[in-house]
């Protein structure tokens, strides 16, 4: 899995209300499954910069609105 795919996995969960937690998201478990500690932190940290960046993007919207 590349980068990107996990930044829009991250992206994905939080429009769709889902936990901060790439280990919550099926298609991360099933890529960070089996995998030694620290190997794959770049596509955790992929995912989350994801969700959070669509966080931000919720909260302008909605501070816009109001």
């Amino acid at each position: 899995m590349e980068t990107q795919t996990a930044k829009h996995l991250g992206r994905l969960a939080r429009a769709a209300d889902q936990p901060a937690s790439p280990l919550a998201n099926p298609e991360m478990c099933d890529e960070l499954e089996g995998v030694r500690v620290g190997e794959k932190t770049y596509l955790m940290d992929a995912f989350s910069r994801g969700w959070h960046a669509e966080n931000y993007r919720i909260t302008d919207e909605q501070l816009r609105e109001g």
